[in-house]
């Protein structure tokens, strides 16, 4: 049975012998600053979009939005899988920092412009807008 082992820049196994083997990288944790463990994709017709991080955020970093044109279901296990807290949702998307962007798209993301992002949002028919400020009581 093998532990793991945090390097600096991979995670590494060693085995009880002392034999080390690297593991692919992983990419930072934006939300706790720890590397993680690569999960097994395990969705095979998911049909999950993030556009290009250029909206400006939280950190100093910019942020994506993750959404699904198939349902709400599907988007929550997706962004399970990458590790995004579910803090980070709002109404009919999960906000993503710039440093998971390359990690969403390893796991089936489809990397799309913000504008089909919404375009397919919205034509799926899951897009949630925001209440105008004086229909909030």
């Amino acid at each position: 049975m093998s532990r793991p082992v945090i390097g600096l820049s991979v995670i590494v196994a060693v085995d009880p012998g002392g034999t080390v083997t690297d593991t692919a990288p992983t990419p930072a944790d934006a939300y706790t600053g720890r590397r993680l463990p690569r999960p097994t994709p395990t969705l095979d017709d998911v049909t999950v979009l993030i556009d290009p991080p250029q909206w400006p955020g939280p950190r100093g970093l910019m942020w994506s939005h993750l959404v699904s044109d198939a349902s709400l279901d599907e988007l929550h296990a997706f962004a399970d899988r990458l590790g995004v807290p579910g803090r980070a949702f709002d109404r009919d998307h999960y906000d993503v920092p710039e440093t998971v962007h390359a990690f969403a798209v390893s796991l089936g993301a489809q990397a799309v412009s913000s504008r089909e992002l919404l375009q397919r949002l919205i034509a799926a028919g899951l897009r949630r807008r925001k209440l105008p400020a004086r229909a909030v009581k």
